[in-house]
């Protein structure tokens, strides 16, 4: 692997020494430029080229999402959100996913070593996947983000023939832009939908509340004994596995007291679809761009078990590791690009198949 560029653009002096420090004690990594606004990093990006950028989102002079959405337009480069949490940073996070961000990582809220060393690691692995990400997925995402609008189709409701009874998702790097890419397109009438997004546990509810402000369907936060619904879409909390019952016809969510990651992350994917599996025959199964394997086994196991398995193709996929893991098992019934998602979910969901 190349030497990785990487540009850091925050108004924090300290912040920026932290980040320095972190960054080049990876031989792989070299920080090319340090940015304390992004008109400085405007002219260290031209000067020094960089091949990932960390980027705050509260600055001076302008905030990081007018920053990133200014950059996009001409030389898109993977971005990495480096912030704190607040309300207002919640909002402008979904923002820059939503304009191709890679990801996000949150500031810990003291400076001490310790409190950033789980961070670092993370940071470090981030780098180096967002230098390897599928640039013209990015780009798709940041030329056509403005062009994803609610189908004018989906005021048609859908027949449910009572095949499947609702829809597990996963995802994780790249996800907001693919599920709202995907959500968008779905009509009224589908299916209850569940969803394992990785995201701090700051966030999820926030993310739930930015879906249900630009989509038809309810979009909640799982809660325990949150029921699955026609027309409503579940987000697992960012702090809890989430796992799905029946109770005689009914399906509701259930949140595990345990607080142990699973394939390093919580909420997992590999949880949610385990608790899929007696229901298998039942549930249409999903798993979207994202890095790692989380969701892979276990969607191997609902496909032998029943149910129809789709995956984001790697051509549309920011990162193609989750899906990418399915395919390997043979855990995938389709293999299609996100745009053909939808469609293959009403199909199956109607009572008219295609």
């Amino acid at each position: 692997m190349d030497i990785i560029k990487v540009l850091i653009v925050d108004d924090s002096k300290l912040i920026c020494s932290i980040l320095e420090n972190i960054i080049n004690h990876d031989n792989k990594l070299k920080v090319v430029g340090i940015a304390n606004n992004p008109f400085e990093a405007n002219n260290l990006i031209a000067k020094n080229n960089p091949d990932v950028i960390t980027l705050d989102l509260e600055m001076p002079k302008m905030n990081g999402v007018d920053f990133l959405e200014k950059m996009n337009k001409f030389h898109p480069i993977p971005t990495i959100i480096v912030s704190g949490h607040t309300t207002k940073t919640a909002q402008s996070t979904f923002k820059c996913l939503s304009l191709g961000a890679f990801d996000v990582i949150l500031k810990p809220n003291t400076t001490t070593n310790s409190s950033w060393e789980s961070v670092g690691e993370l940071l470090i692995t981030e780098i180096k996947s967002a230098y390897q990400c599928n640039l013209n997925t990015l780009m798709q995402t940041v030329n056509h983000q403005d062009d994803i609008q609610i189908n004018a189709n989906n005021q048609q409701p859908i027949i449910s023939n009572g095949d499947y009874d609702f829809i597990a998702i996963g995802t994780s790097t790249g996800g907001v832009s693919a599920l709202h890419a995907l959500l968008s397109q779905l009509p009224k009438g589908i299916p209850g939908i569940v969803i394992v997004q990785h995201i701090p546990k700051q966030f999820s509810k926030s993310f739930a509340e930015s879906l249900n402000s630009k989509l038809h369907f309810e979009v909640v936060e799982g809660k325990e004994g949150t029921l699955i619904e026609t027309n409503k879409i579940i987000i697992a909390p960012g702090n809890q596995h989430m796992r799905i019952k029946k109770k005689g016809h009914q399906y509701f969510c259930n949140l595990l007291s345990t607080y142990e990651l699973v394939n390093g992350h919580m909420p997992s994917v590999e949880v949610l679809f385990n608790s899929c599996e007696p229901y298998a025959k039942k549930v249409i199964s999903v798993i979207l761009t994202g890095m790692g394997c989380d969701g892979a086994k276990a969607m191997t196991s609902l496909k032998k078990a029943g149910s129809h398995t789709i995956v984001q193709d790697k051509e549309s996929s920011l990162v193609w590791g989750m899906p990418g893991s399915v395919v390997k098992l043979n855990g995938a019934c389709e293999i299609l690009p996100i745009s053909k998602i939808p469609n293959s979910i009403v199909n199956k969901s109607s009572k008219n198949k295609q």
